[in-house]
């Protein structure tokens, strides 16, 4: 289904609802999770520790890699519990107008180790874990990063990328969302396209700072949780 900027976005039967905004797939992914959330830290630092909840086609992954830094090195980590599988993410992408310069790397993204970081490329390594948020613990990302040689101190950035809250309201309780927000390190952020003040509510409830920088047109705001010092 081709969306207002040239891109494409799938649909879920089940759930009757599009992967990204109709609006632009492109255009929403890059505002919400590049613009008010990788931008954030990719000039600041040499390495960056990313967890993305509902991994679904993969362009949040592949436009962050387009927007890596030679300076820096990005440790992603990915939830999907319900993976598509490469001829359905080909047949998808064929249909951009304008592809991710990194869509070379969708099959070995798609075909990674699950318990390490498998090497996408010289700055982006990479894990697909297929778990829920609901049931994901620090000991899983813990277990993972062993694994690979590198310490865990915890997220800077989690995408937060579940459908709507009226498709899958299980991923938008405090329980699924204080799970995500004990990954972040201090000062860590969260970012979603979601902006319902119930979600706003309990981010503040788990002590974030909660800010709202402007939506992707004709959306008006999206939500940025920031982690405060003990």
């Amino acid at each position: 289904m081709k969306t207002n900027d040239g891109s494409s976005t799938l649909f879920n039967k089940e759930l009757e609802e599009s992967y990204h905004s109709v609006h632009g797939a492109v255009g929403e992914s890059k505002h919400v999770y590049i613009k008010n959330g990788f931008e954030r830290f990719k000039n600041l630092q040499d390495e960056i520790h990313i967890l993305e909840i509902g991994f679904g086609t993969g362009l949040n992954a592949l436009l962050t890699i387009d927007n890596c830094l030679l300076s820096s090195k990005i440790f992603y980590t990915a939830l999907e519990p319900f993976p598509l599988n490469e001829e359905i993410l080909k047949n998808y992408y064929n249909t951009f107008e304008v592809k991710p310069n990194s869509l070379a790397f969708l099959s070995k993204m798609i075909s990674a180790n699950t318990n390490i970081f498998t090497s996408i490329n010289s700055q982006f390594n990479f894990c697909l874990k297929t778990s829920k948020i609901q049931d994901f613990k620090y000991e899983n990302i813990e277990i993972i990063y062993k694994n690979s040689h590198t310490e865990f101190n915890g997220f800077d950035l989690i995408y937060y990328d579940a459908f709507a809250p009226n498709k899958q309201s299980e991923m938008w309780t405090e329980k699924a969302i204080s799970n995500a927000t004990n990954l972040l390190k201090e000062t860590g952020i969260i970012v979603t396209y979601c902006a319902q003040g119930v979600y706003k509510r309990i981010l503040k409830n788990l002590n974030l700072i909660v800010e709202n920088p402007k939506g992707l047109p004709p959306k008006r705001e999206i939500t940025v949780g920031i982690k405060q010092n003990k």
